[in-house]
């Protein structure tokens, strides 16, 4: 009985921790997994770590050492701020899905920071989901406003930096944006700057 009770415990409970990640090798396909539903834990238990770079832990990375002591105001603003490019399914998805985290973990995980993270979605054409209904684009738009996600339409990434992302404006000035993360879901062909990120 004891015995039984012991593997049903541990054969539920070892994909609850996994192993050291594998250091990053420059000539593997990279896989960014966005979301840590079941699907993602799926694709996860499955993938081949020998073929494919996974990439889950940056945006924790920015929130545990914007906790770190002594970190100045500036620095704090900068590993908080969040930049997501593309404004398509996929963009929007990501910001909505950041901020139900900030608003339903990080007010117990990490009180001292609530309401410091900032999340911007950056967008190179009129508007986000240009794909769908002018109707599903005001409601994303409005939702985005209350929620104070930043939608910066009309915006293209020139340059992404170790630090901060290079942005032309609508009105064609050059922007350098502090950030702590940038996710790329604009798309991966026909753009050198996402086929460096690759």
């Amino acid at each position: 009985m004891f015995g039984g009770a012991a593997g049903f415990y541990f054969l539920t409970q070892r994909n609850r921790t996994p192993g050291a990640q594998t250091p990053f090798n420059p000539e593997k396909k990279t896989v960014v997994v966005l979301g840590s539903g079941w699907g993602a834990t799926s694709l996860l238990s499955m993938l081949d770590t020998k073929e494919y770079n996974v990439m889950q832990h940056g945006f924790i990375d920015c929130l545990e050492t914007a906790t770190f002591p002594g970190q100045s105001p500036e620095e704090v603003d900068h590993l908080l701020h969040m930049v997501v490019v593309g404004g398509g399914p996929t963009g929007v998805e990501l910001s909505g899905e950041l901020h139900d985290f900030l608003e339903d973990n990080l007010k117990s995980w990490y009180p001292e920071l609530a309401g410091k993270v900032k999340i911007t979605l950056v967008e190179a054409l009129p508007s986000v989901l240009p794909m769908f209904s002018k109707q599903l684009i005001l409601y994303t738009e409005s939702t985005f406003k209350e929620s104070k996600i930043d939608i910066l339409t009309k915006t293209m990434v020139k340059e992404v930096k170790e630090r901060s992302v290079i942005l032309q404006m609508p009105n064609k000035s050059i922007k350098e944006v502090s950030c702590g993360l940038v996710v790329w879901a604009a798309g991966n062909k026909g753009c050198k700057i996402a086929q460096d990120l690759m």
